[in-house]
């Protein structure tokens, strides 16, 4: 089956391991091609229109320094990657000592055994989804290597800046994460589109979290309104580890997010949070799969949304127990705001238990804004759209309190407020 993706090939001179990881991605999508309805796990997410498009690759655009840093975190003390229109721009980058941060095609030259030791051994090619076609034409994206016993003290924030572009076009982003036992690390992955041209990025991160490593992860969607986005967020967690997921949608016409998690070895312990916001006719779909491999694994899940409009959201989370994970403790829980009478959510919280002696729940539900509530708020002199502005806000607001980066919390609580607001006296009241 062919693709969509016009000029785009796989690179020669690379090392054969990798050029043999690359015919294995081309050869599965090329046999499945891309994912339907007709597969449970896409049921209810058509990209039709985005499997006919023809993309192609991006045409390099200068930016300035100040158009740059005005997407940047503000007052945010971070390590930094930039990446505009697929190129690394390494003069912006601000690196940590003692840590292996760079491009991934760098890390392919510098340290090409440790990159083979990690890469595509995380995610799975296999998977009904467009992983496949990641692997097969990666283009670019970040390496990153913590050894064991590093304490990153500030954040890593990783910008991918999509600017406007003459044709649509299309990024194959790969990045990959290793956390070595005993390190802590903070990583922001935030993705803006600028302008309003048609693009697609279908990105893929592997990370491993070694034991008693402590990652946190958050990934920003920032997409323009005529985007694509499908991203992959795979993670394999070994003995002690804590792994976070702090996920906010916020834009894209349609985005794919699916996060899996494995839990290799005891005692591991994730967490996985997110806000997903959909009005006009945008589509948000979040499917996660934490999966308990072996025994005293805990985890928790958290997901909101808000719809508006014309928007659809779709939420599926498994939770996995295999047969020998004894005493795992696992909660889910997903909660849907609808705004119009027109929004539209399918959630599918599911529990697949092969063990035993386990303690698991599940819960979904979908809702209004409460009418006492908003009579209230009317009662003390809001006019209705500031009162629904601050009820929604309040029932998003429960996500912001996992971000511990002060400078972080308040950027995506402005960012939220934005997106909420029908009333724009709203953003000096909150």
């Amino acid at each position: 089956m062919m693709n969509n993706l016009q000029n785009f090939q796989i690179p020669a001179g690379e090392p054969l391991w990798l050029q043999q990881i690359r015919q294995t991605g081309l050869q599965y999508f090329q046999q499945h091609g891309f994912p339907t309805t007709r597969q449970e796990a896409w049921k209810y997410t058509k990209i039709t229109s985005l499997a006919e498009q023809i993309y192609h690759l991006p045409t390099k655009t200068q930016l300035s320094a100040q158009q740059i840093t005005e997407h940047l975190i503000p007052d945010l003390d971070s390590y930094l990657l930039v990446f505009i229109d697929g190129q690394y721009q390494a003069e912006l980058t601000i690196l940590p000592a003692n840590v292996i941060l760079c491009e991934l095609t760098e890390a392919l030259t510098r340290h090409p055994a440790l990159v083979q030791a990690h890469l595509a051994q995380i995610a799975a090619t296999e998977k009904p989804g467009l992983n496949a076609l990641n692997t097969a034409y990666m283009q670019t994206g970040y390496f990153l290597h913590v050894p064991a016993h590093i304490r990153l003290t500030k954040p890593i924030q990783v910008v991918f800046l999509t600017t406007e572009q003459p044709q649509p076009t299309a990024y194959q982003l790969r990045n990959l994460v290793i956390a070595d036992t005993h390190c802590q690390l903070t990583l922001i992955e935030n993705y803006i589109g600028m302008g309003n041209s048609n693009y697609w990025t279908n990105t893929l991160t592997e990370i491993q979290v070694a034991d008693y490593a402590q990652v946190e992860h958050f990934k920003l969607l920032q997409e323009n309104q005529a985007a694509y986005h499908t991203g992959s967020l795979n993670i394999r967690q070994f003995a002690h580890s804590q792994f976070n997921s702090h996920s906010f949608a916020l834009g894209g016409r349609l985005v794919r997010s699916d996060i899996d998690v494995i839990q290799a070895a005891e005692h591991a312990n994730c967490e996985l949070n997110g806000l997903y916001l959909a009005k006009g006719k945008q589509h948000i779909d979040h499917h996660t799969t934490i999966e308990h491999a072996k025994a005293y694994g805990r985890s928790r899940e958290l997901y909101k949304g808000i719809i508006n409009e014309q928007g659809r959201a779709v939420f599926n989370g498994k939770v996995l127990v295999r047969q020998d994970a004894q005493k795992i403790d696992a909660a889910q829980t997903n909660k849907n705001l609808l705004l119009s009478e027109q929004a539209e959510i399918d959630t599918k919280p599911e529990l697949e238990i092969y063990a035993d002696d386990v303690k698991c729940a599940h819960g979904a539900t979908v809702g209004q804004l409460n009418a006492s509530e908003l009579f209230y708020l009317r009662s003390r002199g809001l006019n209705e759209p500031t009162a629904r502005s601050v009820l929604t806000f309040a029932f998003a607001n429960e996500l912001l309190e996992f971000v511990n980066q002060t400078p972080l919390r308040h950027y995506l609580r402005h960012c939220i407020i934005q997106q909420l607001a029908q009333d724009p006296t709203i953003l000096e009241m909150l």
